[in-house]
């Protein structure tokens, strides 16, 4: 296992721990993400690794911002994709993005079924989508915001768990290079 891929795993299991606990990703940590990514590639490859990973970190970061524009990410979590394309490259960096947002989906959909204190959650939560749907008004907007609020988990989770899953199973359907 090389020094970036074992360095990253540090990475992601630091940004991983404080967003369960703080619900935030910290700038630093991404500061020093990023700083250790560029050095790690300098050291690897010279001037050559340097602008890849660069390249890599702002091209990784735009989707996660993309998607932090419509409110379904943490500004934190969004940033922190710049570290990662810098550490793993473009490809693989949007590839474990999109694993990221599948594990989500799985999650949020799972969440709510399995918690037997949700059971009504669901249930009520379904109902106030259909009158949000056939009645649009802002009391039922709010209701609405109040029931996405209680379905919200950590974002760096679903990475965490996405990265195993990248790491353990073929993915060629999400890779950047399309299907194949």
């Amino acid at each position: 296992m090389s020094l970036i891929t074992v360095s990253f795993g540090i990475f992601l299991l630091s940004a991983a721990i404080w967003d369960i606990g703080a619900r935030k990703v910290p700038n630093a940590l991404i500061l020093i993400g990023i700083v250790a990514a560029v050095c790690l590639h300098a050291l690897q490859s010279g001037w050559d690794g340097i602008w890849k990973s660069l390249i890599a970190a702002i091209a990784a970061a735009l989707p996660a911002i993309a998607i932090y524009m419509t409110g379904a990410i943490g500004a934190g979590d969004a940033k922190w994709f710049a570290g990662a394309g810098g550490f793993l490259g473009m490809q693989e960096a949007i590839t474990l993005f999109v694993a990221a947002i599948f594990v989500s989906a799985v999650i949020a959909l799972l969440a709510p079924i399995i918690s037997a204190r949700s059971r009504d959650g669901l249930r009520r939560l379904l109902y106030e989508c259909c009158l949000l749907y056939w009645y649009p008004s802002v009391e039922d907007a709010r209701k609405l915001a109040r029931w996405k609020r209680a379905f919200r988990f950590p974002f760096m989770t679903s990475v965490l768990a996405a990265w195993f899953v990248t790491k353990l199973v073929p993915l060629p359907i999400i890779t950047a290079g399309g299907l194949g």
